[in-house]
């Protein structure tokens, strides 16, 4: 489920939260806004989240 609503980022990218079914976990995804329009992507929207990735990093101090 789509989670708040997709937040632009710059002129081309945007940001969309999923929350997933276990309802603890948030997936943000960046994706350009064309796409946030073709799929037409709103706050409540039902969401599918596909992962696909050779490598994932993240970093704290």
């Amino acid at each position: 489920m789509i989670y708040g609503g997709p937040r632009c980022v710059g002129a081309v990218m945007a940001t969309v939260k999923v929350r997933l079914d276990s309802g603890d976990q948030i997936v943000t995804a960046s994706i350009t806004k064309e796409a946030v329009e073709q799929l037409g992507l709103a706050p409540g929207i039902a969401a599918t989240v596909l992962v696909k990735s050779t490598e994932v990093m993240l970093g704290v101090e």
